[in-house]
């Protein structure tokens, strides 16, 4: 075979020049005017208009945008409007606002090239696709504030508030030849508050009772502190003609309603109530005003909502408080597919207190005030405190004992709340008031089959918390807490979600008040270094309870935190501050087979951290002298600041079935230096730089540096 056998060819290259580039100019104007006229009328007025090859400076108009070459039409807009005070024609003592406004707005958009191309399209077809839009609108508001006892203002004029809006506008396009439409709005606010409600006591004769005395002088309000009530119409029409002259039209009439009544029974029984409704009166056959609650109508309701809460704090006990409170909320939307209600209901209940055992014996408890005591007062309570020590009884030796063994306890509050959730779709119609105010978990009401299913739970959740302080300077907190939420009705597996964290410990150290010998070098220390430390343990688990008699565990989540496990503030001068802290975490995640619960593989992740910030900030004054005007000073501050954190972390992986996966070990580091200039409040300025390393599943190298400079004028 011949292998020195040559090829040849030609090679065409097809130039294609540009010549007679088009360089057209650009063109745009724009006039405005505004004014008033003796406060009385208040006027706008802009005119805007920009050629096809107009181009705006933005970031849209960049080399290679579609912007960049212009709009390719002409655009003309014009809008204007007007406002009339007449409240100004009314004596100033009614205190009134009634402001009309018309406003009037066209645009004209004219095409230069046809639609997604560059044809220029002759002057007789421009007309033709051109783009006209005209709006006009009127509104008129009223408000008055008179004080005067004329009923037709203070139970009418005063509480109303109204406000009255329509807006038309016409569009003239290609695609739509004619489109016109009308927004009617009308809304009015009402208020029925009253001064000094009414209060009478209905329960002076429990002064005779031991306990229930305190409750003596509390006093029932006959109306509620806040009662507000407002409505809204509109009404909105389009009327539309396509290329094809087939019209579409749609009428649109809404009312939306809504109350809130804030209802403070006693002073420690406070309730709440809103409501609101959204209805539809397309269908002037539902709309009925006779006043014969029988043929009343109002409308299709498609929106209904309320919201209820209720909270009470007795004051029986001063060593054991407690609060209750209750909230509820429901809310159901018409479906017109099946005529029924989507409706959803959420409710919570609550308790909360404390308890003081220093109150309980005999002391005034850790949340005592101290005011300023005068000499007089002294005096005076010297003499009460030698007549009391006449009166005090046998065992109030033995209680003071049991006050001081018991000083350094802080007292326990506790909290305990419940929750529950029902989404219900396919109702026939709305249940009683029982259940829509939570006060019951069934709604007695036929359901309809729908696609999307009920979903239902409920939850519970408790807190405890107190502490010690020792010696008047360690000070430890510690709290338990615990919440479940589980599933009753829902598609699929049903769950429940458990998280228990104890102890939730913080021990921080201030100086001390009680310390023997060393006290003064001890307070010192803690001046200086503010030490802290805390510890946390939470576990998180789910499980599956979908059949009652197999339960078993999905996954589960133990967490063991220092958080930090020491942080020191450290404050030498009172320009130089730091604070350092070390943090570590511990998570281990256990997960199960989600059909037969056997524990599958166990993922245990550290964290470590450790972080260090650094500022020191001084000020120098300075001064420049200037002839004739002498020496002006001027202050000036710097402030130096160095963030600096490492970051650690190792995950390893046990499996149950299979081999073990690698270790995954990641660390980071950063330094953050900054470095910031006050030469006064116009002028400021400063150095920021960023140093990162990050190593792990993907290595990244950060360094960055700032200038910045700020000037005000």
């Amino acid at each position: 075979e011949d292998t020195t056998k040559s090829i040849s060819g030609n090679i065409w290259i097809d130039e294609l020049r540009v010549t007679d580039v088009r360089k057209d100019v650009g063109t745009a104007g724009r006039i405005t005017a505004a004014g008033n006229m003796a406060d009385f009328i208040n006027y706008n007025f802009s005119l805007q208009s920009k050629d096809p090859f107009f181009r705006g400076i933005s970031a849209a108009t960049r080399g290679g945008s579609q912007n960049n070459l212009g709009s390719g039409r002409n655009e003309t807009t014009l809008s204007s409007g007007i406002t009339f005070n007449l409240h100004k024609l009314l004596p100033r003592a009614w205190n009134a606002k009634i402001p009309v406004t018309f406003s009037y707005s066209k645009s004209v958009q004219t095409p230069l090239l046809r639609n997604n191309s560059d044809i220029v399209l002759p002057a007789e077809v421009r007309l033709e696709e051109q783009r006209v839009n005209e709006s006009k609108s009127v509104s008129i508001s009223a408000k008055f504030k008179k004080k005067s006892r004329n009923p037709l203002f203070s139970v009418l004029l005063n509480r109303l508030s109204t406000r009255f809006s329509y807006r038309q506008n016409n569009l003239k396009s290609v695609n739509f030849p004619y489109s016109y439409g009308e927004v009617l709005d009308i809304k009015a606010d009402y208020n029925l508050n009253i001064k000094n409600i009414p209060k009478v006591k209905i329960f002076h004769l429990l002064k005779y009772l031991p306990i229930l005395k305190k409750a003596a002088n509390s006093r029932l309000a006959l109306y509620p502190d806040n009662w507000t009530m407002n409505g809204s119409f509109n009404r909105n029409i389009n009327l539309t003609d396509d290329i094809n002259f087939n019209r579409r039209s749609t009428l649109k009439r809404n009312f939306i309603a809504s109350m809130k009544i804030n209802y403070k029974i006693f002073d420690n029984l406070v309730t709440s109530f809103n409501y609101d409704t959204r209805r539809d009166l397309t269908n002037l056959d539902l709309v009925n005003f006779t006043l014969n609650n029988a043929d009343f109508k109002l409308g299709l309701e498609t929106h209904y909502g309320q919201r209820f809460s209720l909270s009470y704090d007795p004051k029986l006990l001063t060593f054991f408080t407690s609060s209750f409170s209750f909230k509820s909320s429901y809310a159901d939307d018409w479906e017109r597919g099946n005529s029924t209600r989507r409706s959803v209901l959420s409710r919570n209940m609550s308790v909360a207190g404390r308890f003081d055992h220093q109150i309980l014996f005999g002391g005034k408890g850790k949340t005592a005030r101290k005011g300023f005591k005068s000499r007089r007062r002294g005096r005076q309570k010297n003499v009460l405190a030698e007549e009391n020590k006449k009166k005090e009884k046998i065992y109030a030796p033995v209680l003071k004992g049991v006050r001081k063994l018991t000083g350094w306890i802080n007292p326990v509050s506790y909290n305990y709340s419940t929750s529950y959730s029902n989404s219900l779709p396919g109702l026939v119609r709305r249940p009683d008031y029982s259940y829509l105010f939570g006060f019951k978990d069934e709604t007695d009401v036929l359901t309809l089959e729908d696609t999307r299913t009920q979903k239902s739970g409920e939850g519970e959740a408790y807190d405890f918390s107190s502490g010690f302080t020792f010696l008047g300077g360690l000070i430890t907190t510690i709290k338990y807490r615990k919440s479940i939420s589980r599933d009753i009705i829902k598609q699929g597996k049903l769950f429940e979600n458990s998280s228990e964290s104890w102890p939730d410990l913080t021990i921080r150290i201030k100086p001390f008040k009680h310390l023997p010998l060393i006290q003064s070098y001890v307070n010192k220390f803690i001046n200086i270094f503010s030490p802290r430390t805390g510890y946390s343990r939470s576990v998180k688990e789910s499980q599956d309870i979908t059949s009652s008699g197999s339960t078993f565990t999905v996954s589960k989540t133990t967490s063991t935190g220092y958080n930090p496990l020491l942080q020191i503030n450290f404050k030498l001068f009172r320009s130089l501050s730091l604070t350092s802290s070390v943090t570590r975490t511990i998570s281990a995640n256990e997960t199960f087979n989600p059909n037969t619960g056997e524990l599958q593989s166990t993922s245990t992740t550290s964290k470590e951290t450790f972080a260090l910030s650094t500022k020191y900030s001084f000020t120098s004054p300075h001064g420049i002298s200037i002839p004739l005007f002498g020496k002006i000073k001027f202050k000036s501050t710097v402030d130096l600041s160095m963030n600096v954190k490492f970051n650690s972390s190792k995950t390893e992986n046990d499996n149950v079935i299979g081999p073990d996966n690698m270790p995954i070990d990641e660390s980071s580091r950063a330094f953050n230096p900054i470095i910031a200039y006050t030469f006064s409040r116009q002028i400021k300025g400063g150095i920021t730089m960023r140093w990162q390393d990050v190593k792990g599943r993907r290595n990244n190298h950060t360094r960055e540096v700032q200038l910045w400079t700020e000037i005000r004028f």
